[in-house]
């Protein structure tokens, strides 16, 4: 890439990126793996397995979890209206 700072600059670009590297490390694969071998009552280990491979670790995990669930029940709102 001639600019890499486009990355950084450029919303397009930026999530554009996000997407290449979800594809290309095999996300949804190892979301649906991680997701099917976890129950409800244990999310946030689904919510870890996730997080090591995105961040490399798991400092935040509590935010994230929140997070999370925070996103899910909107959508599970929105799918029930």
């Amino acid at each position: 890439m001639a600019d890499p700072d486009l990355i950084v600059g450029d919303l397009k670009y930026g999530v554009e990126s996000a997407f290449v590297w979800w594809d290309m490390n095999g996300m949804n694969g190892l979301i649906a793996r991680s997701y099917a071998a976890k129950t409800e009552n244990n999310i946030s280990q689904h919510v870890a397995d996730i997080s090591i491979k995105v961040n490399g670790g798991t400092i935040g995990l509590a935010e994230r979890v929140s997070l999370f669930n925070d996103l899910r029940n909107m959508i599970e709102a929105e799918l029930n209206n």
